[in-house]
């Protein structure tokens, strides 16, 4: 014969079985990033093997003291399943909420769990470069290339971003070393991505760059080496340095052979750091001529405000001329490292680049 128990309760009345509402615990990154995706996991269990489902539900805000039933959420995402997965998009992880898991069992039973969440901003990438001019010593070996000395150095920072996407601002410049004897500034730079300087000293200059995004500052710096002194340097001339010149004068024009035209030695290019020729104010590169007839010594035929060009006219028949050229910079004398008797005067850098150039003619 079987027998079947039954709970009662105390006036007698029988009761059915007693039910537990579900277990759930919720996790995943209480820090996510800002703006990012974030995935979050909500783990139902329920001790008497009912069947359960998982709500979500997203309080943008931040969690309450009280989370009492009476202070879960009234709104809900459905899912179903044990062990439910959610993520949360881009928008979702903007500022601080408050994640909620509901698990019902079948019978209608319910359990929440929360979690605060708060998003963190992730700083600026500040990325500071020279866009002019260009640097000049780099090697295949990793030689360090650096600035000619005068010129003026633009700086941009217009490739910092931000992670998140966030408009950038506040931006700031600042000289944290320069070289000895260095006075000048960074000049139209704070609140802007562009900023200059003129590199009037040689030697190593460091700059600080900082962009923000409101919430958090990005910071870079960027070391720049400026080249010393260099001298003055006549790179092309024309005609070449020996010259026979028959009377009367015969056309001279490579241009125009059918253009008559007394001869003239004309300078092409001069160039020295930053310096521009010929001098248009005090401390700029300047060139000076000089004449020796027949063995003579040398005289200075112009002043030091002297144009590229030397007109070759007035000698008579049978002079014998040497025509010098010499290019003065702001703080370098020429020649440099060669002697008065030298025609020829190369830079320290190679013999294709002259402070001193020469040229024997023959008047005919």
């Amino acid at each position: 014969m079987a027998w079947a128990l039954f709970a009662t309760a105390a006036a007698g009345c029988f009761t059915g079985p007693i039910n537990h509402p579900p277990d759930i615990v919720i996790s995943g990154p209480a820090t996510p990033l800002r703006k990012q995706p974030a995935i979050y996991s909500a783990k139902a269990t329920d001790r008497d093997g009912d069947r359960r489902r998982v709500m979500w539900s997203r309080v943008d805000s931040p969690c309450a003291d009280d989370t009492g039933p009476d202070s879960w959420p009234k709104d809900w995402m459905t899912s179903t399943g044990d062990e439910t997965t959610l993520m949360l998009d881009h928008d979702a992880t903007n500022a601080p909420f408050c994640l909620w898991a509901l698990a019902i069992d079948a019978h209608g039973a319910k359990n929440a769990d929360h979690m605060a969440v708060v998003p963190q901003n992730q700083a600026p990438v500040a990325q500071l470069a020279v866009v002019q001019p260009e640097a000049v010593g780099f090697t295949d070996t990793g030689g360090i290339g650096k600035y000619p000395l005068y010129s003026t150095i633009a700086l941009s920072g217009s490739g910092s971003t931000d992670p998140e996407g966030d408009a950038l601002m506040n931006q700031t410049w600042t000289f944290t070393h320069v070289p000895g004897g260095y006075t000048g500034s960074l000049d139209n730079c704070n609140g802007s991505d562009d900023c200059f300087f003129t590199a009037s000293a040689p030697g190593t200059y460091a700059i600080s760059f900082t962009t923000s995004d409101g919430m958090a500052a990005g910071k870079q710096q960027l070391t720049i080496s400026v080249e010393e002194d260099q001298p003055p340097c006549i790179e092309m001339t024309m005609p070449d340095y020996h010259i026979t010149v028959p009377i009367p004068f015969s056309p001279y024009d490579p241009s125009d052979p059918n253009k008559m035209m007394p001869p003239t030695i004309t300078v092409r290019t001069v160039s020295d750091d930053g310096d521009p020729w010929p001098m248009t104010s005090t401390g700029k590169t300047t060139l000076s001529w000089f004449v020796s007839e027949n063995g003579a010594p040398f005289f200075p035929l112009f002043d030091s405000n002297a144009t590229g060009v030397f007109p070759v006219t007035s000698y008579s028949a049978g002079t014998v001329l040497k025509v010098r050229l010499e290019a003065m910079d702001r703080t370098k004398k020429p020649p440099s490292g060669c002697s008065q008797s030298d025609d020829r005067c190369p830079m320290v850098d190679g013999a294709n680049c002259y402070q001193r150039v020469t040229w024997n003619i023959e008047i005919r």
